[in-house]
């Protein structure tokens, strides 16, 4: 009888590795897939610890290895000289893509009606708001912003000017660029 129990287990075993095995190779190969597309990706920052919590979906948000997709992604992303960017996505399908009004709705709501005429899938319009965010984030942090210098005493000339950060350079003026 203990025979038959351990030939079970293995047999279990073996099929829960070949499942584990096909879930890596798709995280893996949808990473590479999404490193070499795209210089920028635009993941939402999900809480998964608390969303596991709820015994509803907790087997299907751990079979769905979101945080290891975003983990590997960031990786080969990166790797590739492109960025990630994690951006809060609260709200994101309460607001429309299109002209930016909140829309409030039931989860079981699975469409997203605007009176700007928009019908579109809750989790399509959710997904344009969070590139949206990823994307403004990306061009605030590539801005460069000018640094006004602070009088430092009485004493000092009224028209002081900024340094430049390049010692070679003529510029009166120092621009930082804001990255992460």
């Amino acid at each position: 009888m203990d025979s038959i129990k351990e030939k079970a287990r293995i047999k279990l075993a073996v099929a829960w590795q070949k499942v584990r095995r096909r879930r890596e190779d798709f995280v893996h190969k949808t990473s590479k897939q999404l490193a070499e597309l795209y210089d920028t990706v635009v993941f939402e920052k999900l809480n998964i610890s608390g969303m596991i919590k709820n015994q509803n979906l907790a087997q299907a948000i751990m079979e769905a290895t979101w945080a290891k997709l975003r983990l590997i992604t960031t990786y080969k992303v990166e790797r590739c000289g492109g960025r990630v960017i994690i951006v809060n996505p609260n709200g994101t399908s309460q607001k429309c893509s299109n002209c930016g009004e909140v829309v409030k709705k039931d989860l079981s709501i699975r469409t997203h009606e605007c009176r700007c005429g928009l019908v579109i899938d809750r989790d399509h319009n959710g997904a344009l708001n969070i590139l949206s965010l990823g994307m403004v984030q990306t061009f605030a942090e590539k801005q460069q912003i000018l640094v006004q210098p602070k009088r430092i005493s009485n004493f000092a000339s009224r028209k002081q000017e900024a340094t430049s950060l390049d010692m070679g350079s003529s510029h009166k003026t120092i621009f930082i660029t804001l990255m992460e």
